[in-house]
């Protein structure tokens, strides 16, 4: 995954059954938006909301005592620099709650963008108890890995008239992926709905005679073979880290299961050597055997690959929705279509969930402040602004059903079809950390794609009680 969150192995295994609701796409709250089929670009930018139906976000009848929360970012926010649009983002929200809270404040911590730095990071705070008042993480087990130290935000929940039914993709931000309509343990507030997607670039697949993006794998490497033979480069491929064969791997394999495989997975009983995972890789590698990726693949970070695709030197690439802000040059020659699936099924869903969430730490020195923050994040107006400045379908239910932009509105349609979870938002952390390793080894050639999964396996086989 492009999450660059807390994967760490805290020696707590996550429960490992996932309801059946959770894995049919029985979320708790949907939006209603109309089914959608085939790939979309447009220039057509998002406009502001109407009215809205979503709970209050204005300060408590009893003024909060004025202080300073310490607001730490994971999540897509880790890269919220000055100026960014990110930051542009969260500053509209803290320049409402310190209206909303006179004499209040909000400092800024980024954490690192780095898996491994940021767990230390996480992990030490909690352990010394000396935490932020709130924070974003991805969500799943980016979340639950800290169940321990986080508050329960049920009271807050059921105190704010609205709220849960106001919001969509609640399920994987609670214990056991399982909110039971807001009655489960609920961790975090989801944000957004996440789907790895396929970019393209329209004037260079025409450049190939090309003129809609493949929308079934054989399409794909036939493309990509028509691309090479006409001197240009089909994908870029930013996998120095693992994320983009992760992405890849958690997309593919949904055309591979069956109904009911990713409990069994982490259940134990289907292995990551399974066959599966290993046609699931073996498809994705042939971006390798076709010439479709270039060989510094294995070397580029995530975030400077996708230089190529705004520069027209590629024509694909995959990414989540939050790339769309840095497409805005070429608004007119972008498109975003599904990744074409490679497996044939039963399961016909994709793998989406929420991707990010707010949390706030058992220890806040200022829970109420955190809530009234995480009220006005979460509400029409920031999830709206959400749209524009980030490209997440927002998980607002309100700001979704009033998406303006066809790109963003075609992503959150096609979350709407939620086949399963993302693999890696909710296998064991110690697992998902070598996964990523891995299978950057095995894509990059190093290792065998066999030798790849046993180590993942081991590694989750290591993180039982």
């Amino acid at each position: 995954m492009r999450f660059l969150n807390a994967r760490h192995g805290s020696g707590r295994v996550l429960a490992f059954i996932l309801l059946t609701a959770i894995l049919t796409g029985a979320c708790s709250g949907s939006a209603t938006l109309a089914p959608v089929t085939g790939p979309v670009g447009s220039t057509a930018p998002q406009t502001s909301s109407g009215t809205s139906n979503a709970p209050s976000s204005a300060a408590a009848a009893t003024p909060l005592a004025p202080a300073t929360i310490n607001l730490w970012l994971g999540g897509i926010l880790t890269t919220a620099t000055s100026g960014s649009p990110y930051d542009q983002w969260l500053q509209h929200i803290i320049t409402r709650f310190k209206a909303a809270n006179p004499g209040s404040d909000v400092k800024i911590t980024l954490l690192p963008p780095d898996n491994g730095q940021l767990a230390a990071q996480v992990q030490a705070a909690f352990a010394s108890k000396k935490v932020p008042d709130v924070m974003m993480l991805y969500s799943g087990a980016y979340t639950t890995t800290y169940q321990d130290g986080l508050l329960p935000l049920n009271t807050f929940v059921n105190a704010t008239p609205g709220f849960y039914d106001s919001m969509n993709v609640w399920d994987i931000s609670c214990a056991n992926f399982d909110c039971q309509n807001g009655a489960g343990t609920i961790l975090g507030v989801p944000v957004d709905s996440l789907l790895f997607v396929q970019w393209y670039r329209k004037d260079v697949l025409a450049k190939a005679g090309i003129t809609a993006p493949a929308t079934t794998w054989s399409d794909m490497i036939a493309q990509c073979d028509k691309l090479v033979a006409a001197g240009l480069t089909p994908w870029v491929y930013g996998d120095r880290d693992g994320y983009t064969t992760s992405n890849m791997m958690t997309t593919e394999i949904t055309s591979f299961f069956q109904p009911g495989d990713l409990q069994k997975v982490l259940a134990g009983t289907i292995k990551y050597t399974d066959p599966k995972f290993v046609d699931a890789f073996n498809a994705i590698n042939e971006l390798n055997t076709h010439h479709c990726v270039s060989p510094s693949s294995s070397t580029r970070e995530q975030l400077d690959a996708a230089n190529d695709i705004v520069t027209g030197k590629v024509a694909y690439m995959e990414g989540q929705p939050q790339f769309l802000p840095s497409f805005s040059s070429i608004r007119s020659d972008i498109g975003v279509s599904l990744i074409p699936y490679a497996g044939t099924g039963p399961i016909t869903g994709n793998a989406t969930n929420s991707g990010d969430n707010w949390v706030i730490p058992k220890d806040s020195a200022h829970p109420d402040l955190a809530w009234s923050f995480i009220k006005l994040a979460s509400d029409v107006q920031a999830e709206t602004e959400e749209i524009t400045l980030l490209g997440s379908p927002p998980a607002n239910k309100a700001a979704a059903a009033n998406i303006q932009d066809p790109i963003v509105s075609y992503i959150a349609k096609q979350t709407l079809s939620d086949g399963m979870p993302i693999l890696d938002s909710v296998m064991p952390n110690a697992a998902a950390l070598v996964w990523y390793r891995e299978l950057q080894q095995a894509f990059a050639g190093k290792i065998s794609i066999q030798d790849a999964l046993a180590a993942v396996q081991q590694a989750q086989d290591q993180a039982a009680p």
